[in-house]
């Protein structure tokens, strides 16, 4: 259908051209002949065949109006005024001219159209209006500024609206470009986020594989119950990194994960046990009234930062009693995690970046992080986020 639509734009406007010359070319034929079979003119069989093979030529020529809009125009323009099958071809030819909106090349086009008309007026008197003279060359003249205005205004209403519509193409253009940038922008910072969410979750469980993993070790002489829980903790551990790594590739992939999203209590709960199993004391303040409300965003906040501190305490203060915080004000939820420093090597490698995670991510939600180390020797972490009720 689109190549018909536009094969047919192509061919309608010489067909309108050439019906518009045939038309005036058989009024020219029939007046020829009233005036002979009356005896008031003189057979004028020969201009009316230069007539007709003008025209002709004039419809070849305008085929290719748009590989030379100016040179096309004015030669059939200088051929118009002794052809009357040539007026469609030339109204064509000056409307397509138009469309350019170049004035200097349409008046070129405009004076040859009244310079050709004039001449033969002047010249065989086509018109009969010769009583006086000039009647007939001033009426032409006229008439012939007079269809060329037409046709020029026609183009230049034609290209002014192709050059509205073309920029609204490419307005549309940078539109589309603009939001598949914007698409992809949020893709990747949506990706990034993933990944600190899958960093800090995996290293929560890799640190407590490794810590057991060291216990069973360095430690033989362990009771069978020991060594069957830290055994237990390890699965636990390995088998909850499983589901994490599992429901982030399913997020990647953009397949949606049947796991529901456990509540920030119920996380935290298993959360801390982790780290009790692990030999670590943990103790937590806070009210679960304070967990009402809170945004899903907050609360993946609130958790990571919990997270993020029980690893570091697990991999550098191991078996050192923790104490988690968690309170509200009117304006901010408040989150603090403190630890005795233990003064021992980590028990196993982190990467350097967990903290500035969790700073990058209180940045994002507007709070503030603050990590000091107390005269009495604790290390504390305290994030401070807005929230409201």
């Amino acid at each position: 259908m689109p190549t018909l639509l536009r094969l047919w734009s192509r061919i309608w406007p010489l067909a309108a051209a050439g019906l518009i010359g045939a038309t005036i070319w058989f009024v020219s034929l029939a007046l020829a002949l009233d005036g002979v079979l009356d005896g008031a003119a003189p057979p004028r069989f020969g201009l009316v065949l230069v007539d007709l093979l003008i025209g002709a030529i004039s419809m070849v020529l305008v085929v290719f109006r748009h590989r030379s809009p100016l040179l096309v125009a004015v030669l059939i323009a200088a051929g118009s005024g002794l052809s009357g099958a040539a007026t469609g071809a030339c109204l064509l030819a000056m409307v397509s001219l138009a469309t350019h909106r170049r004035f200097g090349q349409i008046a070129i086009a405009v004076a040859t159209v009244a310079g050709s008309a004039v001449a033969a007026e002047v010249l065989l008197g086509l018109s009969g209006l010769s009583d006086p003279s000039w009647v007939g060359a001033v009426s032409v003249l006229v008439a012939a500024l007079a269809v060329s205005g037409i046709a020029v205004a026609t183009g230049v209403a034609i290209g002014s609206r192709r050059a509205e519509l073309a920029g609204l193409q490419r307005e549309a253009e940078l539109l589309r470009e603009e939001q598949q940038t914007t698409i992809e922008r949020a893709q990747l910072a949506e990706r990034g986020r993933i990944a600190r969410e899958l960093h800090d979750e995996l290293g929560h469980r890799l640190s407590v594989i490794a810590l057991h993993s060291a216990a069973l070790e360095y430690r033989p002489d362990l009771a069978p119950d020991q060594r069957a829980s830290s055994v237990a903790a390890i699965r636990s551990a390995a088998q909850q990194a499983l589901v994490d790594l599992r429901r982030t590739l399913g997020m990647l992939s953009e397949m949606p994960s049947d796991e529901p999203s456990p509540a920030l209590t119920e996380r935290l709960g298993e959360l801390v046990e982790q780290v009790r199993q692990a030999g670590s004391t943990v103790t937590v303040q806070a009210d679960p009234s304070v967990f009402e409300g809170l945004t899903p965003e907050l609360s993946r906040t609130v958790f990571r930062v919990v997270q993020e501190c029980l690893t570091n305490a697990l991999r550098h203060a191991p078996g050192v009693s923790v104490n988690v915080e968690i309170d509200q004000t009117a304006d901010w939820l408040r989150v603090a995690v403190s630890n005795r420093l233990a003064g021992v090597e980590p028990t196993s490698p982190g990467s350097g970046i967990g903290l500035a995670g969790i700073a990058e991510r209180v940045r994002l939600n507007g709070g503030q992080l603050q990590i000091d180390q107390n005269l009495d020797g604790h290390f504390v972490v305290e994030v401070k986020l807005p929230w409201r009720r």
